[in-house]
């Protein structure tokens, strides 16, 4: 009955480590998460000034259109959207959708140029 207690205690302790190491792998996990989230929130925070200074202060055009200036807008609007929900969604507690979000956002933060070109491309036919 002894060697029975013991090795049941000693069966224990191994089940404790392996349980011990995965935590530290998920903890290793979390913060190469929190490491990537806040390089996107840097990201898209410079990103919103950026397109409120073209939007409201200097008004860049280099196309010179109207519908250039339209596309920054709502792009700017959109990011500043998705950074707030973003930031609500972290404050739940869930990182991978937090990322998922950000993904997003910095996506959409680059998007303006491309469908530009694409939308004159396909006008111009």
């Amino acid at each position: 009955m002894i060697l029975n207690i013991t090795s049941d205690i000693r069966d224990l302790n191994l089940a404790k480590d392996e349980g011990v190491e995965i935590i530290n792998k998920k903890k290793y996990i979390m913060e190469f998460g929190y490491f990537a989230i806040i390089v996107m929130y840097l990201w898209l925070f410079l990103r919103v000034i950026e397109l409120y200074h073209f939007c409201y202060q200097n008004c860049r055009n280099p196309y010179n259109d109207t519908t250039y200036v339209w596309l920054k807008n709502i792009n700017m609007v959109l990011v500043t959207t998705i950074l707030f929900a973003s930031i609500f969604v972290l404050y739940i507690g869930d990182l991978y959708m937090t990322m998922i979000i950000l993904v997003l956002g910095v996506l959409f933060s680059l998007f303006c140029k491309p469908v530009y070109i694409a939308a004159r491309a396909a006008l111009s036919f």
